[in-house]
């Protein structure tokens, strides 16, 4: 049983530990009971000298649980002395490494106040993706370990939200049915671990699923206590009733566990003579007598926020009434609010201010939700208007406060004050005609005429000017500001209405945001203040003659450009939050998952139509249809319906790789487990996230639907491609769905089961593009140069900059003849770029190389083409034979075009080969994203086949497409045709007319119309009846982009159209003329609306060539075109359309309206159709699809097809070359035939246009006759041959001339060829014999030649020619030879010509075979011959072709390391050779790192491969050395934390040591040196043995005390030492820095000084309060305090500047009249008055604010507290009497005095003028110290009244408290501070009671570790205005040194001096507007001050008298009633306090 504790308890301590956190109990102080106090001595004993208890050599660990354990006893039981602080440092120092031990060390430290910021960090780290944690970092996630986290963070106060709820949702998941739980998931419950996880489940809001799950724990625990009270041992037992004890009631089940816990207890003190189930039950022994906080409740209400404004002019509304039933608040000045505590459900929340209409909002409110509202708009009353404005001074700009605005209209007047801002409002106003004017004494007044509108506001904001103004007209300013950002808007328009005659209306904000229009004419104006993204504001404005009027500050708000949802996802049943359901936006790729709560939030909603889904594994899915009006935030709730229970389960999910590039094909491999008895079939669909969460593909298998047999698995394999998406880690999401459940609203179906996966793509560059010639072919020395331009594709994932360089070079030169350098700067991914390359003229005839290439090594991709510069046309012209007989000789000609430069089809343009590429990506998507939703759905899903196969047809023969999918689409459309001809049949749920609209414009796609007619035919005629009667057709599904009427009806005219064209059937013309003549009419298409006038161009264009009447066909066409220019205008700046005109560009629109201009006949080269095109290539997603980013439609497939439907015909428009091949004839050579047939013929002159001519070229082959050709005649075959083309670009037309063939009439000689032999080795004879015959009648004179040619017709050797004269009939046998010599071996012919002159009449071949000669030598070498471990080997090898004719190809070179003639190899390395010619030598280099490689001698060999052949071998050897010989092979590391430390505190050295040698390190030494690095003293040295086997580490650390270590830089050494060499080896070293250990700081303090007045009778003793337990109460309060009993003390002191409040408790004596005046001033300057029972006639009513009743009979009266700031609401037990007295207005009851059914007021809370009043009309001092809880009400009280002391300025006879205090950081100090003040200032010190003389003034502290000690000394301001500086200076001494460690100082102002302050008053009294009564008042006021002026002061009776008369000065001016005396009378209670004071310290 003492093994099974030891080994459970070591992460249970951390519960107890922990728990502390838990509970919110306060510090108690108690009794300990008998058993406490025993265990506490028993712990005390048992702990070791080190500080730790327990057995440090028992169970690892068990030691370090134990002290933890009794540490955190300890702490709880306040006993931290040396035992606690000896544990606590023995703790910091012991290394722990597993996560149990760390979290239980984090959570002591922590309570010990130690930074454990390190550990945190680990702790987050380490965090699985489950949301627990394991025993380790990587182990999977275990309950104990996680519930052990959770209280870590708890601890330090960590609340982020996910990493909280996701911990503890892995705890409830893995809770038994019992409601217990086991120590790993699926383990039985027992009572330790559910107790813990109970207790760690309780400290936090107890939500319902936490409530239910500490409930049935509770249960559990409660059914598992055995008889005896206990749950099985004693720390069992303890566990259990802390988890029970703050949420049991079952106080028998505690009471219990207790009475075991103390019997069970040892005469020792302990239990089971163990420290840590002694302190546990310890704990449980606390928590008995002091019950623990329960668990926090979660929250049950929510708070909304947001801004009011001024809707019509935008501007913050202040003072705005916020009301949702009882809870109310109120706008700011901003307008923004805060309204908290409102109930859960749907509220209202009202908002309304006077003059406004009253708007109410509603709110979902959830627990714990904050809501922020936005902006709400107030509109004014409908009814009337208001005037508001601000009222500025002209000269500075700055308000003006206490002016007056009086208006006055037909129906009355109206007045306003400004405000401290100088604004005002007047509400409420009649609207018309109004005079408006402002004034303010010293300024002139304005007035102006306005006029008021109902419900608008009329602006009004004069400056005000202290001179007359002279102009006749008016300017208006003001400054315009984003409302969100407070940032200013430049340029901003701001126009003003009516036009004002002679001025410019506008302006433009500059870059402050202000503007101004001068000169404008007095009146009332429209202003309208706009700003592009902003949402405009419009005011009505008075301007007044001469006046500037300033708007002021104007907020504009940005215009919502997305919407943000959020809701909850609960179970439909139960109501319980769904964790980790998928919410998604459908076609966007925007998703998210629930967090643990339910609750979910998704942003950046770009449309405000969507669709939103939400689904969970074993849920059905839901969708919501959101149709919002505008942008902003809404609630979307989900409540689903569970669906059936699956046995199917994901078991495994891998990728092929760790990393993909950009565009590579991953293989996703996954097995699906059927855990059930019966077969189940699956739809098996994987979504891709990124890391946004977002979707980006939906992919699946190639057969989706799957079926399982029972108890069985099956692997499912998918790809998918790369792309281009962002390089990073993305989300695999499979899941199996079920297929039953597969709908248009959830296409997925609902998920059964689930698993994720990581992919990686890795950053990838790479380019592609095309070159442009201009023109594409020239002539060698032509004039006109060739222009060059590109356009680049970025076809990588990452953004690229790098340098482009082009080079044109000859063919069969090296050297570049033109180069030119162009840089791209972050060419974003899928952008292309155009370069602008330049021009050159090429100088020598022949091919050209264009290239352009990437400088940058890795980026991918090269572009090149082909220039043509030759002195003829790039076409030949042959005819054969080239000799005839006599006669007419028919002969074969032909002309053959080639290399004409088009690298692609017909065209020269650069963007060709980008759109196809587009179009490819685009193709591949389509061609999979179709099937799969064929496959998978089985249905026809509208658009979604239809378009598709319109797109792969139209794609057909110009990229790559799979006939298979577009065969299976139609066939598919062909099956769903039903009897009616309707397209019906594979849909389910009807709308026939949109489906087959739809899959008859598929239909009319297919490539062979023949096939399809039938099809076609039946579809239109099924479509002809559903024509409505005024010529349109509707959709009955009126969605995506078909919807609207108009788009319908061009959709089926396409298609009818076609039906006509194919079947010529009349009966069409009639419903095709009348579907025009409503397509065709006046406003059919808003002008907005791009996408549908589009489609009435498409429409319009089917029938345009099938309409009869001319009229119509014109109308038409003037609607095509007017459509055309529309859209054209329409275009966006980034080469797209929005659906309408106000959205944002979207990819299918542009697809669409693309389609429509080319298809109206728009050229490709216009450059509108180039930008949209370029808008489409740039919006291409990574996967090749495009999305609608209006929302049309959901699906990326549908939008992709849309743009795969428009790109082909783009690519078709886009500009590019026809050639043109021209022939005329003579009259006497005729063309019998030709192919292809000539385009033109006009007599004997011949066109052909042929389109797509490349390099690989085409042919024109003719059949001509040449008629009576004469013997001996050369007759030439054509007049003209020339070849000519139109560049579209530059309308260039260029002219080649093609060189034309003669044929001659002759007879003939001939001749045979042979050789010797077929196969010739190197260097041997070919011997050739040649026999010629002349079979002509007379002699000839010929000629032979030979040549050697290659397999390719090359030449590779010409022999001698050789004349020859034969006579007739004569035959002549001929030899030569060609030596093979070098020659490359391979297939030759010898190629024989005979020729007549320069006629070849004869030519013959004779093949042969040179065969090769394959030798090679090599040769292996390393750079050295021994290397240690972890070293570098660099392999050199050296291979040459020693053959004299063979080319080697594709050679293998394999070089491997093997270890002591092993025939293993440990490293190989290959290389392929591509070529090796014969001769040639080449290197290869390779390295390979000797790493963890035994030592001993090892062996390098190459071999060299042809095929399997080997054809060399060489080899080399090497030692390697060993680790133990030379120390090599440690890599380490060495930090020192922290960096910066404090001198007397440790700094700890770490460091790391990893064996990557190749030996096991045994008894390695490890030293850490501490060095001075100025004098190379070694400080510290810290020495460890580690055994270090390879391939490990070991980490340690040393503490270093820094107690030895004077203040600077140090450096910490690591050194190392095998047991074989014979000095340590430096590794590695850090460094760190000591400093002085001191935080100093002086400040003016706040610090309350009471004079208290115990005013009972106390030499009777008669009801007197306990004079100590009022001290008590005082000392507890925190205050200084004097107490005084006597009346004349209290006088005397009352003057005494000390004190800052004062409390007088009874009523035994009054004081004289004008010291009562003296008290009643002094409170009136700010200081503070409690008063309990002291009431006197003249104080009550002006002071207390009370009146006197009378006194209540008896004495010791119940109260009762109101809520307030001083108390909480309650009852109390007064003693002593108490009064009867009401309270006076504006004084506030705050409790009551309860004479049996009466109540009186009891406290009296009341502000007097700066100063706060608190009244007791009971005995307070008595009460205080009979009834406890008003020591806190006093406490409350005294803060209530303090008024904080003001530092800035001060007056004479003032007493400033000064205060240092220093705080040692690290050691011990003694310190001098040396404190230097100026001679005007006295100091006082209050420990001593004296006045310092000294000065300096000077003081010797000593400082121990951490300990912080205060200075506070009072300075006494002179009678003399100045800046008064104390300086200190703080030092310590060190070895009888002083060192100098810092200097403060502190400033006290003193603004006047008493003569100063006399003056000011009397002026001020003087300046007075005063008449009558008030006016001898105030005289009589001057009339003592004065006299106290001219007062020679010479002894106290002088100051006496001063005081006197300021008391009678403001005596006489209180009652001044006709002008505001406040200020001056604080004026004279400031000089009163000057005098009271020097009359004090007199």
């Amino acid at each position: 049983m003492e093994i099974i504790m030891k080994y459970r308890k070591y992460p249970l301590l951390l519960i107890m530990i922990t728990f502390v956190l838990m509970t919110l109990c306060a510090s108690i102080s108690f009794a300990q009971s008998l058993s406490i106090t025993n265990g506490l001595s028993y712990l005390r004993s048992m702990q070791s000298p080190e500080g730790y208890w327990g057995d440090v050599s028992e169970v690892p660990y068990n030691s370090f649980v134990d002290t933890c354990a009794v540490a955190e006893t300890l702490k709880y039981l306040t006993e931290t002395g040396t035992a606690y602080n000896s544990a606590i440092q023995w703790i910091n120092s012991t290394e722990v490494f597993n996560n149990d031990y760390l979290f239980i060390k984090m959570l002591v430290l922590t309570q010990a106040g130690y930074d454990v910021s390190l550990i945190r960090d680990y702790l987050l780290r380490v965090r699985n993706e489950d949301g627990g944690w394991g025993v380790v970092e990587g182990f999977e996630s275990e309950i104990k370990r996680t519930f052990l986290a959770l209280h870590a963070l708890k601890a330090v106060n960590y609340f982020v939200q996910n990493v909280i709820s996701n911990a503890i949702s892995y705890l409830l998941s893995a809770q038994n049915s019992d409601g217990g739980f086991g120590f790993y998931q699926g383990d039985d419950s027992n009572v330790y671990m559910t107790a813990l996880v109970s207790m760690t489940l309780q400290q936090f809001p107890q939500t319902t699923s936490l409530a239910t799950a500490i409930n049935k724990a509770t249960t559990y625990l409660i059914n598992q206590q055995q008889l005896d009270g206990s749950w099985g041992s004693v720390y069992e037992t303890a566990y259990a009733y802390i988890a029970l004890v703050a949420i049991s009631t079952d106080a028998t089940v505690l009471g219990n566990a207790i009475n075991y816990l103390t019997s069970t207890q040892s005469p020792d003190g302990s239990w089971l003579q163990d420290p840590y189930s002694t302190a546990l039950a310890l704990r449980a022994l606390y928590f008995s007598q002091n019950k623990p906080t329960p668990p926090p409740p979660a929250p049950t209400t929510g708070t909304v926020m947001g801004t009011v404004v001024d809707a019509s002019t935008n501007q913050p509304l202040n003072a705005v009434s916020v009301v949702s039933g009882q809870l109310s608040a109120t706008t700011d000045s901003t307008g923004k609010f805060s309204l908290a505590d409102i109930s859960q459900g749907t509220q209202q929340i009202t908002f309304s201010i006077t003059g406004y209409s009253t708007s109410t909002v509603t709110a979902n409110i959830t627990a714990g939700s904050i809501i922020n509202l936005g902006t709400i708009g107030l509109s004014v009353n409908p009814t009337t208007g208001i005037i508001q404005g601000i009222v500025t001074d002209v000269s500075n700009g700055q308000p003006l406060s206490g002016a007056t605005i009086q208006v006055s209209g037909v129906s009355g007047q109206w007045s306003a004050t400004t405000a401290t801002d100088g604004s005002y409002r007047i509400t409420g106003i009649t609207p018309g005609g109004v005079t408006i004017s402002a004034n303010m004494a010293g300024y002139y007044t304005v007035s102006g005429t306005g006029t008021v509108t109902a419900g608008s506001t009329l602006i009004f904001s004069p400056s005000l000017s202290t001179t007359p103004p002279t102009a006749t007209t008016g300017d208006l300013k003001g400054t315009v500001i984003d409302g969100s950002t407070g940032q200013p808007i430049q340029g901003a328009s701001v126009t003003i209405t009516p036009n004002p005659l002679g001025i410019n209306p506008n302006a433009t904000t500059d870059s402050t945001g202000a503007f101004s229009i001068l000169s404008i004419p007095p009146g009332s104006y429209t202003v309208t203040i706009t700003a592009p993204g902003y949402t405009g504001q419009s005011y009505t404005v008075s301007i007044m003659a001469g006046v500037a009027t300033d708007l002021g500050i104007v907020n504009l708000n940005p215009q919502p450009t997305v919407t943000t949802i959020e809701g909850r996802v609960t179970d439909a049943s139960t109501g319980t939050p769904l964790a980790y359901a998928d919410v998604s936006i459908q076609g966007t790729g925007l998703s998210t998952k629930t967090s643990t709560d339910g609750t979910y939030r998704l942003s950046g909603i770009t449309t405000l139509e969507f669709t939103v889904r939400a689904s969970a594994a074993g849920y059905d899915t839901l969708s919501y249809n959101i149709s919002a009006t505008v942008y902003g935030q809404y609630t979307v709730d989900f409540a689903l319906n569970q669906s059936r229970i699956s046995d199917l389960r994901i078991t495994s999910l891998t990728v092929d790789r760790a990393g993909y590039p950009a565009n590579a094909n991953t293989v996703i491999t996954a097995t699906i487990e059927n855990t059930g008895s019966a077969s189940t079939e699956t739809l098996v669909v994987a979504q891709i996230k990124d890391n946004h969460g977002d979707v980006i593909a939906v992919i699946s298998p190639s057969n989706p639907l799957i079926t399982i047999a029972p108890l069985s698995s099956i692997p499912v394999n998918i790809t998918w491609n790369t792309g281009q998406f962002s390089p990073g880690d993305y989300q695999i999401l499979l899941k199996a769905t079920d297929p039953t459940t597969v709908g248009y609203g959830n296409p997925l179906g609902n998920v059964l089961t689930e698993l994720a996966a990581v992919l990686t793509i890795t950053p990838t560059q790479s380019i592609q593009g095309a070159i442009s010639l201009n023109p594409p072919v020239t002539q060698a020395g032509a004039t006109t140069p060739v222009t060059i331009h590109a356009s680049i594709r970025n076809t990588g994932n990452i953004p690229i900059t790098t340098t482009m360089r082009l080079t044109a070079t000859l063919q069969g030169e090296m050297t570049p003849v033109y180069t030119m350098d162009k840089p791209i700067a972050d060419l974003p991914v899928n952008n292309v770029v155009d370069l602008d390359l330049g021009s050159f003229t090429p100088a020598t005839g022949g091919n050209y190389t264009i290239q352009l290439t990437p400088m940058d090594a890795g980026i991918s991709g090269a572009i090149s083409k082909t220039l043509y510069a030759g002195p003829h046309a790039r076409g030949t012209f042959t005819v054969a034979p080239q000799k005839a007989l006599p006669g007419d000789a028919r002969v074969a000609g032909k002309i053959h075009l080639e290399g004409v430069g088009t690298q692609t089809s017909t065209t020269q343009d650069p963007l060709v080969p980008i759109i196809k590429e587009a179009m490819q990506r685009g193709v591949n998507y389509e061609q999979g994203q179709v099937m799969w939703w064929h496959n998978t759905y089985r249905c026809n899903g509208c658009h979604i086949q239809a378009q598709a196969l319109v797109g792969l047809e139209y794609s057909r023969n110009k990229v790559t497409v799979d006939p298979n999918v577009s065969q299976t689409l139609f066939d598919a459309f062909k099956g769903w045709q039903a009897a009616d001809g309707s397209l019906s049949r594979g849909y389910p749920w009807g709308y026939y007319t949109t489906q087959t609209q739809l899959g008859l414009w598929a239909l009319i796609s297919w490539h062979d119309q023949n096939e399809a007619k039938p099809y076609i035919v039946k579809a239109a005629d099924y479509l002809l009846p559903r024509q409505n009667s005024d010529g349109s057709w509707s959709a009955d599904h009126p969605y995506g982009w078909w919807g609207e009427v108009a788009s319908s009806t061009a959709l089926t005219m396409m298609g009818i159209s076609q039906a006509y064209v194919l079947s010529n059937d009349a009966k069409y013309l009639a419903p095709l003329t009348k579907a025009a003549q409503y397509m065709a009419a006046p406003g059919r298409v808003a002008s907005n609306n791009n996408m549908a006038r589009a489609h009435q161009i498409m429409g319009l264009e089917a029938v345009l060539n099938i309409l009869q009447d001319a009229n119509l066909k014109s109308q038409a066409q003037t609607t095509i075109d007017s459509a055309v220019s529309i859209l054209k205008a329409n275009q966006r700046a980034d080469g797209g359309w929005g659906r309408y005109t106000a959205y944002g560009s979207d990819s299918m629109v542009t697809a669409q309206v693309l389609y429509s201009l080319l298809k109206a006949g728009v050229p490709g080269d216009d450059p509108q159709i180039r930008k949209a095109i370029q808008f489409l290539l740039n919006t291409q997603s990574p996967d090749g699809s495009w999305y609608s980013q209006n929302g049309i439609l959901s699906t990326r497939l549908a939008a992709t097809t849309w743009v795969v439907i428009a790109l082909p015909i783009a690519l078709e428009r886009v500009g590019g070359i026809d050639v043109e091949a021209h022939l005329k004839l003579p009259q006497n050579v005729t063309l019998n035939s030709s192919i292809p047939l000539a385009t033109i013929q006009s007599g004997s002159d011949y066109t052909w246009k042929i389109l797509g001519v490349d390099e690989v070229g085409k042919d024109i082959e003719m059949d001509m006759t040449l008629r009576g050709l004469a013997l001996g005649e050369a007759r030439k075959t054509a007049q003209e041959a020339y070849l000519t083309f139109t560049n579209s670009f530059t309308q260039e037309t260029v002219r080649y001339d093609i060189e034309i063939p003669s044929v001659s009439g002759d007879d003939f000689a001939g001749m045979s060829l042979s050789l010797d032999n077929i196969i010739y080795p190197a260097d041997t004879d070919v011997n050739i014999s040649t026999a010629i015959t002349n079979s002509s009648p007379a002699a000839k004179n010929l000629s032979v030649s030979w040549k050697i040619e290659d397999a390719q017709g090359a030449v590779a050797a010409e022999l001698p020619q050789v004349f020859v004269s034969l006579t007739a009939g004569e035959v002549r046998n001929l030899t030569a030879a060609w030596n093979t010599g070098a020659t490359i071996a391979g297939d030759y012919k010898v190629h024989a010509m005979l020729k007549e002159g320069s006629i070849v009449i004869d030519d013959k071949i004779a093949p042969f075979t040179i065969i090769p000669v394959k030798s090679l030598s090599s040769n292996i070498t390393t750079d050295k011959t021994s290397y240690n471990p972890n070293e570098q080997v660099a392999i050199a090898s050296a291979i040459q072709s020693q053959s004299p004719n063979y080319i080697f190809e594709n050679l293998t070179a394999n070089i491997a390391i093997s270890y002591q003639l092993s025939a293993n190899s440990i490293y190989t390395y290959t290389k392929t050779i591509p070529i090796l010619i014969p001769v040639q030598l080449t290197d290869l280099k390779t390295y390979w790192n000797t790493s963890t490689n035994p030592k001993g001698t090892y062996t390098v060999k190459l071999e060299v491969f042809e095929g399997a052949t080997i054809l060399s071998t060489s080899q080399a050897t090497f030692e390697i050395l060993g680790s133990k010989d030379t120390g090599d092979g440690l890599v380490v590391t060495i930090t020192a934390q922290p960096n910066s430390v404090y001198q007397g505190r440790d700094e700890t050295i770490t460091y790391t040591i990893t064996n990557k040698g190749n030996e096991d390190l045994a008894n390695l030494k490890v030293k850490v040196i501490i060095v001075n690095p100025e004098t190379q003293e070694i400080k510290n040295t810290f020495e460890a043995t580690i055994n270090l086997p390879m391939n490990t580490t070991a980490t340690g650390n040393f503490i270093s005390s820094t107690l030895n270590l004077t203040p600077r830089i140090y450096l910490a050494i690591l050194q190392a030492k095998t047991s074989t060499i014979l000095e340590p080896k430096t590794l590695a070293s850090t460094t760190f820095e000591v400093k002085p250990s001191l935080e100093i700081t002086k400040a003016i303090p706040d610090v309350k000084n009471i004079l208290v007045w115990l005013n009972y009778p106390w030499q009777s003793g008669q009801n007197c309060p306990d004079r100590t337990l009022i001290e008590k109460d005082l000392n507890e309060a925190g205050v200084n305090y004097y107490i005084v009993l006597d009346k004349k003390d209290f006088e005397r002191e009352l003057r005494n500047p000390y004190y800052t409040d004062f409390m007088i408790l009874g009523d035994h004596n009054p004081i004289e009249d004008h010291f009562s005046e003296e008290l009643r001033e002094q409170v009136y300057s700010g200081k503070g008055l409690i008063s309990s029972l002291f009431n006197r006639q003249n104080l009550d009513a002006e002071v207390f604010g009370i009146k006197f009743i009378g006194s209540l009979s008896g004495s010791n009266y119940p109260g009762e507290l109101l809520e307030s700031d001083i108390a909480q609401k309650g009852n109390f037990q007064s003693y002593g009497r108490a009064l009867r007295i009401e309270a006076l207005n504006p004084s506030e009851n705050i409790g009551w005095i309860v004479e049996t059914t009466n109540k009186y007021p009891g406290i009296i809370k009341r502000q007097y003028g700066d100063g706060k009043v608190l009244f007791f009309a009971f005995d307070l001092g008595l009460s205080s110290t009979n009834y406890e809880p008003f020591a806190a009400l006093l406490k409350n009280s005294l803060n209530y009244v303090h008024k904080p002391l003001d530092a800035t300025a001060f007056h004479p006879n003032q007493l400033i408290p000064v205060e240092i205090k220093v705080k040692s950081l690290g050691g011990a100090f003694d310190l001098r501070i040396t404190e230097t003040y100026p001679a005007d200032l006295k100091l006082y010190d209050p420990l001593s009671g004296n006045w310092i003389t000294d000065n300096p003034w000077i003081i010797n502290i000593h400082l121990e570790p951490n300990e912080t000690k205060t200075i506070l000394y009072y300075a006494l301001t002179p009678d003399k205005a100045g800046t008064f500086t104390l300086k200190t200076e703080i030092g310590y001494m060190e070895k009888g040194i002083y060192n100098f460690y810092q200097s403060l100082s502190t400033e006290i102002v003193v603004d006047k001096n008493t003569i100063t302050m006399t003056g000011d008053i009397i002026t001020a009294l003087k300046s007075l507007s005063v008449s009558g009564q008030d006016k001898a008042k105030v005289n009589n006021a001057i009339r003592y001050i004065e006299n106290m002026q001219n007062r020679v002061i010479s002894k106290e009776e002088d100051i006496e008298k001063n005081i006197h008369d300021i008391l009678k000065a403001i005596d006489s001016i209180l009652s001044v009633t006709s002008v505001n005396i406040s200020d001056i009378r604080t004026m004279m209670d400031e000089l009163l306090e000057v005098w009271e004071g020097g009359w004090y310290l007199l």
